[in-house]
């Protein structure tokens, strides 16, 4: 498909192949164009993304993705709408309302931690109150709700299962940085956070020293994945503030690294921790830090 000369060929070798064009392949595709992107392959990922479009618009999956997408979004504006007035009454007049099995699906989707005990109590009144056709709606309804959370749950354990083997795996590497490095977009997904922070809390309480300085690691190497190389750069030279001459070195050892992004964030930063003054009395000493810096970066340039 990326090979083809024409939007044309594609669009002939995707319908060629339509019984290949399924879940498991647009998983696939979307892992490849992360790993693109990952591997500084922007070339790739772009025409990748750009041939996503036409799969989405020419094969049966594809549309079906494209169709899902549209109920998910009219989802979200129908509860952006009723705003931080929406109580469980009102979602249950949502759902009532809801167009089609899909929008209904969606939203169930959106709102699974509001769909407890005291929802269904709601729903269950509502039916014992009811008679003929709107109680066998809402009777259908109820059959619906409890049918898609079912899904949602056993898809979130089975999320969560695999994110406790995969973090065990990396625990279990002989380098778990390099482990982790080499798995970085596995920590994307919210469950997987989720899973590592009960294993960080549990070999705490357990007291586990060997199990939570390798979890640690994990952790470590995480939030410098996820620190901008600005900040990261800051935080090295308030360390540095204190000796005039070692400040001064690594100056000169980032000097590619120091532009104008840099010093508007510093800038930046030093008004946010002025103004943060009266109420933290440390915000002095980070301030004079910033300013020492700021001065040294100036001269410099």
């Amino acid at each position: 498909l990326l090979e083809a000369g024409s939007p044309e060929v594609r669009t002939a070798i995707i319908k060629e192949n339509a019984a290949l064009l399924d879940e498991t392949f647009f998983a696939l595709f979307n892992r490849l164009i992360e790993a693109a992107l990952q591997s500084g392959q922007q070339s790739t990922a772009q025409a990748m993304a750009a041939l996503q479009e036409e799969l989405l618009e020419h094969s049966d999956y594809g549309r079906k993705i494209r169709a899902q997408m549209g109920e998910l979004e009219a989802a979200v504006k129908t509860l952006q709408d009723a705003g931080q007035s929406l109580t469980r009454e009102k979602l249950l007049d949502i759902f009532l309302a809801a167009p089609t099995e899909a929008r209904l699906q969606a939203l169930v989707s959106m709102t699974r931690n509001g769909l407890d005990y005291s929802f269904f109590q709601i729903l269950t009144n509502r039916i014992d109150k009811s008679r003929g056709e709107e109680c066998a709606r809402l009777e259908d309804l109820r059959t619906k709700i409890l049918e898609y959370t079912n899904q949602i749950d056993k898809a979130i354990e089975q999320q969560m299962q695999q994110a406790d083997q995969m973090i065990e795996s990396l625990l279990a590497a002989p380098d778990t940085v390099q482990a982790v490095v080499q798995n970085l977009a596995a920590f994307q997904s919210d469950v997987t956070m989720q899973v590592l922070e009960a294993k960080l809390q549990e070999a705490s309480r357990k007291k586990d020293q060997a199990r939570l300085q390798r979890l640690q690691q994990v952790v470590a190497v995480l939030q410098q994945a996820s620190t901008p190389p600005e900040v990261a750069l800051i935080n090295e030279l308030l360390e540095a503030a204190d000796d005039e001459t070692v400040l001064a070195h690594k100056l000169k050892e980032h000097q590619a690294e120091i532009n104008e992004e840099l010093t508007g964030m510093l800038a930046n930063l030093m008004n946010q921790v002025e103004q943060q003054a009266p109420k933290d009395p440390n915000s002095g000493e980070i301030l004079k830090r910033l300013e020492i810096i700021y001065r040294a970066i100036l001269k410099k340039s």
